[in-house]
């Protein structure tokens, strides 16, 4: 007998305690299975316009994908053509600005009622799953301090506060080639996904994050891990979106 898995979602976003413009965004479209959140770069309005157009062009992928027949395949595909669009439009606004950055980090999740599942992402922006209380990391930034940490050139304790955190290997508009990574995973009932931007991970134990994961709702799960976040110095944006699978 083929399952059917339900979700519910919902998103947040801060400007944070220092920032004067929100350069995150998200998309939360639960109809289609298809969320996202971006964190841009290059400073003000440069990176506000960049996270805006990685949202604003899933509005046309998620209609598109919407009929069920769509494999989880061809809805991968969709995604990566949509943000290849944006790529291309990013590096030409690239051009037109001289040397001035811009760009952004993107993290993209797909869910079919079958359960299948697929992260695609650049940056630094993350994707985690609570599964039965046990909390794992889905993507793998990229990011020099990452690269430093594989190479075994520094530790994970020597790259937090690390000078060059914020140095990304991949981005939306970070090159004319697009390299997206993908994870394709099976979901379960009760599976609960985060996706967010580095300004509420970095502030936020594990701890922290299983107990906003825990709550009973979405909505009360993102809003209690930015609500976290502001308790303390709260740097940078911060976005949290939760999709709680039944």
């Amino acid at each position: 007998m083929t399952r059917h898995l339900n979700w519910h979602s919902a998103a947040c976003t801060h400007g944070g305690k220092i920032r004067d413009c929100n350069e995150d965004a998200y998309f939360n479209h639960s109809p289609a299975g298809l969320w996202a959140v971006a964190d841009g770069l290059g400073g003000y309005r440069n990176g506000d316009l960049a996270s805006r157009m990685v949202v604003e062009s899933l509005t046309g992928q998620a209609e598109a994908t919407s009929d069920p027949a769509t494999s989880l395949e061809q809805r991968q595909l969709a995604l990566h053509r949509a943000l290849e669009r944006v790529n291309r439009h990013l590096g030409c606004e690239k051009t037109l600005h001289g040397s001035q950055a811009i760009g952004s980090t993107v993290a993209a999740l797909l869910l079919s009622p079958q359960g299948n599942a697929a992260c695609l992402w650049a940056g630094d922006s993350r994707c985690y799953l609570l599964r039965r209380r046990r909390l794992y990391q889905i993507t793998r930034d990229h990011s020099l301090v990452q690269r430093l940490i594989e190479q075994r050139r520094i530790s994970r304790r020597q790259a937090v506060g690390h000078p060059q955190s914020h140095v990304l290997t991949r981005a939306i508009g970070g090159a004319p080639e697009l390299a997206l990574e993908t994870v394709e995973l099976e979901l379960e009932r009760g599976d609960r996904l985060l996706l967010c931007t580095d300004g509420l991970y970095r502030d936020l134990s594990e701890e922290q994050m299983v107990a906003g994961l825990c709550l009973d709702t979405p909505g009360a799960a993102v809003t209690h891990l930015a609500t976290e976040v502001l308790r303390g110095p709260a740097t940078d944006n911060l976005t949290a979106l939760a999709v709680f699978v039944s």
